[in-house]
C-alpha cells in the first residue's frame, strides 16, 4: 500500500486538473479553447506533474476529452456565425453590383 503526502489523492488530483483547466482556458479565446486541445494537454501535463511532485505522485498523462460549454457561450457561438454568415452575404452581393 502506497503512502502519499495527501489524504485522498484522486480528489486532490483532479481539483489541481480542475484548476489548471479553467486557467489554461481563461487565456485563450472561444475560437482557441475547441482547437488547442494538445498544447493544453501538454501544458496540464507539465503544470500537475510538477505540482503533484511533492505529493510522491508522478503524472504521466493529461487529457483533456470533452469541452462542453454553457448554454449562454453555446448561444453568443450561435449569434457570432449567424453574423459571419450575414455578413459574408452581405459581401458576395456588394461584390456581385
Amino acid at each position: 500500500k502506497a503512502v502519499y503526502a495527501v489524504d485522498q489523492l484522486v480528489l486532490a488530483i483532479q481539483n489541481l486538473v480542475l484548476t489548471q483547466l479553467r486557467s489554461e482556458i481563461g487565456k485563450l479565446t472561444l475560437d482557441q479553447t475547441f482547437s488547442a486541445r494538445d498544447s493544453m494537454n501538454a501544458v496540464l501535463l507539465k503544470d500537475v506533474d510538477v505540482a503533484t511532485d511533492p505529493w510522491g505522485v508522478k503524472i504521466t498523462r493529461v487529457e483533456i476529452r470533452d469541452i462542453i460549454p454553457n448554454p449562454e457561450i453555446l448561444n453568443s457561438m450561435e449569434l457570432q456565425m449567424a453574423a459571419e454568415r450575414i455578413k459574408r452575404s452581405d459581401i458576395i452581393k456588394s461584390e456581385g453590383q
